[in-house]
Order: structure tokens, then C-alpha cells, then sequence
């Protein structure tokens, strides 16, 4: 009984939230771009990949991470993305991309994972590789020198 009322007060404090960020310019292109993302194929996906890379936005680096992780998700009812923590089969930790604000502990039947498939997953990899040759870190750098080595 207490961690149901627990919950409901998460969500209590998650809706407005959830709310407030879903005018994110990132959550703005995912919008826009939200039927081909829910169900990413190779042959499709390319609009929603270039959209996010040209947007340069930085949180667009951290939507590839976790899509291509499949930590993204999105909410059934508002069609809202965001990425998740499982804390136990039926309760997810959802983080906004905007920022990556903690927006509470939900229940997972509300949500959708998104699982792309390996070949959208490379898609998002080499999406991900102009973000890495800008990184800070000279490790990050090598590494994406090394992946355009591999496949040029």
C-alpha cells in the first residue's frame, strides 16, 4: 500500500514535469519525426537521424546514446520521448533529454521501449561519431577516429 501510494505521488510530481518539457527543442524534432523513431528501419530513419545531427543541439548526442542503447522511450498516452532506468520489472526512472531532468519513478505499462534494430543502430552510430570528434575528451576523439577507420 505504501509504495502504491508512493508511486501515485511520483506521478504527481512527474505530469507537470513531463509537461513543462515537451516544448524542449529536442522533443520538438523528435515530435516531428515521432512515427519513423517509434518504428525505425534502416530504409526510413534517415530524416529523424539528419534532423537531430543538424539541429546542434547538444542533447541530440545524448538521444543517439540511448536510442542505439535502447534506453528510449515513449509515453502511450502523450507521445512524449524520454530516456528510462528500470528500477524493477513494472517501474521506470524517466530523465527528460532536455537537460536530463529526473522526472520520477512511472509505471513501465505507460511507456514504449524503443528497440532499434542493428542496422538503425549503426545509422545512429555514425550519427554519433560527428558528436565524438567534437568531445573534450581525447579518448572520445580516438575512438571515433578508430570507428571511421573501421567503416569509412
Amino acid at each position: 500500500m505504501l509504495r502504491l501510494f508512493t508511486l501515485c505521488l511520483a506521478l504527481c510530481f512527474a505530469w507537470p514535469a513531463i509537461a513543462q518539457q515537451a516544448d524542449a527543442p529536442i522533443q520538438q524534432i523528435l515530435q516531428s519525426h515521432a512515427k519513423i523513431v517509434a518504428k525505425a528501419s534502416r530504409k526510413t530513419i534517415s530524416p529523424a537521424i539528419d534532423a537531430l545531427t543538424q539541429s546542434g543541439l547538444p542533447e541530440a548526442q545524448v538521444v543517439f546514446e540511448k536510442w542505439q542503447a535502447k534506453e528510449m522511450w515513449q509515453s502511450k498516452e502523450t507521445g512524449l520521448f524520454v530516456y528510462a532506468e528500470e528500477i524493477d520489472k513494472k517501474t521506470l526512472r524517466i530523465f527528460d533529454f532536455a537537460g536530463g531532468v529526473d522526472l520520477g519513478e512511472v509505471p513501465d505499462k505507460e511507456w514504449k521501449q524503443l528497440k532499434p534494430n542493428s542496422g538503425v543502430r549503426g545509422l545512429i552510430g555514425a550519427a554519433l561519431v560527428t558528436f565524438q570528434l567534437k568531445a573534450p575528451d581525447a579518448e572520445v576523439r580516438a575512438g571515433a577516429l578508430d570507428a571511421i577507420g573501421r567503416d569509412p
